[in-house]
């Protein structure tokens, strides 16, 4: 099996896309993650007495540059509920830790159920720099206030509660907040790629990938068409085209095919990395019994020790000793040959070949018999030591 991972958006309009087109125009240009769109709850809850709540989006440069020149004036904020909430703070920072450069301060009165609409106190100029859009609000108990999509996104989600310090749930989904941006040429072309449906795993015999991506156009022109790009396990690059009409400020779901044209060798000796987050191999170890360390999970597993043939024997895992038929079972895993490397909060396990081991491979026997062994030969290669009967 291959891991994908569909990773960009090229908007293609009557000129290869750019954003070196632009229009202006008398409307405020919405600038956020969220897309003008609201959350149908609150997911999100802090069961804290009088604690500061913060939540934040960071907008990389790559999309504030498509707006440099111009000036955020006000923010907009879709809020759940101001029940049990004093008072909010919107604001702009260019450090999340830092202090607020753009912010405008309402009492729980002047709060309402669904989009809040303030006007800083001064306009942020947009440089082209990444910088954070976020509120906070003073809670008096457990206050439901956050909106946010059921829609992953790349730190589209900052959450702080109290004196804790910031964390990145941007896997969970993204807040429901946007800068109006007045004063400058907005980008006559300009997509972004909001979902993407496509199974998590690729069966290499079928040799292409289909599924559906959600598009929306961010820009002044109708996008007559996208180029959408898969990788394959972090290194392959496939790419598509898609004719599509889509208006400005519109979604579009498109059907795609992907022609992967993978090698078609014994999948019995391939070599499969999947990709896991921390959080996925916890929830997995800690459903087998084990109790990992959230704080160190480069120490949840320890160097193996393997077979004569290469396969995992016995490793420490979360300090148990356990089989690597167990850490297959475990994680999913094709099989017991494989590595494991954890950086940036990710675990990369490369396996290698599939299955335990033991016994004979109808691929390798495939081949062999292929290049003219006979039945008694192959059989003694997977079974050395055996002696044919009868």
């Amino acid at each position: 099996m291959k891991k994908f991972t569909l990773t960009s958006i090229v908007a293609i309009l009557s000129f290869i896309f750019a954003g070196n087109s632009a229009w202006a125009q008398s409307e405020p240009y919405h600038l956020g993650p969220c897309y003008g769109e609201i959350a149908r709850e609150n997911r999100i809850t802090y069961d804290l007495k009088n604690a500061d709540i913060s939540a934040a989006v960071c907008i990389p440069a790559s999309y504030a540059a498509t707006v440099a020149g111009g000036e955020i004036t006000t923010i907009r904020v879709a809020i759940n509920s101001k029940i049990k909430v004093t008072d909010l703070t919107v604001w702009i920072r260019e450090d999340l830790n830092g202090a607020n450069i753009a912010e405008k301060h309402i009492e729980a009165k002047s709060i309402t159920k669904g989009w809040n609409k303030l006007t800083l106190d001064a306009p942020y100029k947009v440089s082209g720099k990444a910088f954070y859009m976020g509120y906070t609000y003073r809670q008096q108990d457990t206050a439901k206030v956050i909106y946010s999509l059921d829609r992953p996104g790349n730190q589209s989600l900052l959450l702080k509660g109290g004196d804790y310090a910031w964390e990145d749930a941007s896997e969970e989904g993204t807040l429901c907040i946007e800068g109006l941006v007045e004063g400058c040429a907005y980008p006559a072309s300009n997509g972004a790629l909001l979902t993407a449906d496509i199974p998590e795993f690729f069966i290499i015999t079928n040799n292409s990938l289909s599924g559906k991506a959600t598009v929306r156009n961010l820009g002044t022109e109708t996008i007559n068409g996208v180029d959408l790009e898969i990788t394959v396990d972090g290194a392959d690059t496939q790419k598509v085209h898609i004719d599509a009409s889509i208006e400005q400020d519109k979604n579009s779901e498109l059907a795609f095919t992907f022609p992967l044209n993978l090698d078609s060798t014994d999948p019995y000796e391939r070599k499969v990395t999947l990709t896991l987050s921390s959080a996925q191999v916890q929830a997995a170890l800690a459903a087998q019994g084990l109790t990992p360390d959230a704080a160190a999970p480069e120490q949840w597993f320890s160097s193996p020790t393997r077979t004569a043939s290469g396969y995992v024997a016995r490793l420490s895992v979360c300090g148990v000793e356990r089989s690597g038929a167990f850490l297959r079972r475990a994680l999913g895993l094709r099989s017991t040959d494989f590595t494991i490397r954890y950086e940036n909060g990710q675990f990369y396990i490369t396996t290698h070949g599939y299955g335990h081991g033991v016994g004979l491979s109808q691929w390798g026997a495939k081949a062999f018999a292929e290049q003219g062994l006979s039945y008694d030969a192959i059989l003694a290669h997977y079974f050395p030591g055996t002696t044919l009967c009868g």
